[in-house]
């Protein structure tokens, strides 16, 4: 694929992203090419067809080697599930998480942290998964906690949301994860846990309702109501 021109207008497109996923390339490549129909013969050259070149052939095409080559010559090296990352920018490891093991939700203090719930930093990625969920490669992940949670709902449970760099990903939402801070099984820095209702019944979009219909389902719900009719008290 000797064509500057071209891959030069995939390097200016792309020259903000640092992740880029290989539909998203080959897409952007379809619409170059019928643009300037300059690859045309050479890819009649490398695959040998005397068939008219159709977005079919020159989809089935990109999705192998070539592809992959195209996005290794502009500085991308590989992650996981046919998603790149530029090798000189700035890696996000909740999203490369989320790409690698897309069934995991981050959760607890790193959910808590991007719900803006608290502003420490964990010193470790939390996330959850199903209780029947088992994989041995996340299990020894560097640096990551894994909760199995046997009532784990992902449909009623998660938000996608922005990781830090604006990539996104799957966390428990704000019920859920005020839920799992407060549960006393959960280890947690307890002065985290005490401000954690509290803080959350100071946002304008707080919702109590919500917030108890939750704690009942997730069993704390005596620790919930206790802190919120306090709030709810003091505001009256």
């Amino acid at each position: 694929m000797d064509h500057p021109n071209v891959l030069n207008l995939i390097k200016h497109t792309l020259k903000k992203q640092n992740y880029v996923a290989l539909n998203d390339i080959i897409n952007l490549f379809l619409s170059i090419q019928k643009d300037s129909n300059v690859l045309t013969s050479k890819l009649k050259q490398l695959s040998d067809r005397t068939a008219p070149v159709t977005d079919f052939v020159w989809v089935e095409y990109l999705s192998g080697t070539a592809g992959k080559e195209l996005l290794r010559r502009m500085g991308y090296e590989y992650v996981a599930r046919n998603v790149f990352r530029k090798i000189s920018g700035e890696h996000d490891e909740l999203f490369e998480l989320h790409i690698r093991y897309p069934k995991l939700v981050f959760s607890h203090e790193t959910a808590l942290y991007h719900h803006n719930l608290t502003n420490v930093l964990p010193r470790f990625t939390v996330c959850s998964v199903d209780i029947n969920y088992n994989n041995q490669t996340l299990n020894n992940t560097p640096n990551l906690r894994v909760i199995r949670d046997k009532n784990f709902d992902v449909a009623e449970n998660t938000v996608v949301m922005p990781t830090n760099q604006g990539n996104y990903a799957q966390f428990t939402n704000i019920y859920k994860t005020i839920c799992d801070i407060m549960n006393p099984k959960y280890s947690v820095d307890e002065e985290i846990r005490s401000k954690v209702v509290i803080d959350y019944m100071k946002r304008e979009d707080a919702d109590h309702r919500k917030l108890l219909r939750m704690a009942k389902k997730e069993g704390v719900y005596e620790e919930n109501l206790q802190i919120v009719e306090v709030v709810l008290n003091n505001e009256s």
